[in-house]
């Protein structure tokens, strides 16, 4: 999920011609390392530490509206949202920001994973309603293998589907195979178009 968010983040850099982005590292896994390997401009890039879930939401609206952002990610598992309180607030927050986000130009995208063998229940994560009620795209992301190059790792194939799209036909999957070509990071795939 990270390396496709850098990914779209450099592009916008790009298209953009410089364009500011900022990324929510709520778990602090961001790897700015692996970023400009993504091609990410680590100078027009704010990388935004919050101590809590409940202040990602109080910064969300002004760095989403205020910020000149072209791409916006959070970055933070569904167990994020479970506190009490805290699935209205973002349901709160979302609904306050979706049609002036719209309207602004920047993209925000949440990267919600869950830890590898846990199952999502609704009771758990209710935030698994909330952000794809608000979705305008929904992605779902698995890792299916590491691809090998001699007996090193040179990266991962994986199945990206469309499970929500407002804009076009959903259900569209692609296999995709990211792959470190030495200091950058390639992603490769068809069928998503």
């Amino acid at each position: 999920m990270a390396t496709l968010a850098l990914k779209i983040i450099a592009e916008a850099q790009v298209a953009g011609q410089g364009s500011l982005a900022a990324y929510v590292d709520v778990e602090k896994n961001f790897d700015p390392d692996y970023a400009a390997r993504c091609g990410v401009d680590l100078e027009r890039l704010l990388v935004i530490r919050p101590y809590t879930a409940r202040q990602v939401l109080t910064m969300l609206p002004d760095f989403a509206l205020n910020g000149g952002l072209a791409v916006l990610v959070v970055d933070a598992p569904l167990q994020t949202w479970a506190t009490p309180g805290t699935t209205d607030a973002l349901a709160e927050t979302l609904g306050r920001i979706v049609a002036p986000l719209d309207r602004s130009g920047c993209a925000l995208l949440f990267l919600s994973g869950l830890p590898p063998g846990n199952v999502p229940t609704l009771d758990a994560y209710p935030a698994q309603v909330v952000l794809p009620h608000y979705a305008a795209v929904r992605l779902l992301i698995r890792r299916e293998r590491w691809l090998y190059h001699r007996r090193d790792v040179s990266g991962y194939a994986a199945q990206v589907q469309v499970v929500k799209n407002r804009l076009a036909a959903e259900g569209k999957a692609a296999d995709v195979a990211i792959t470190f070509d030495g200091d950058r990071a390639v992603v490769r795939g068809e069928g998503l178009v």
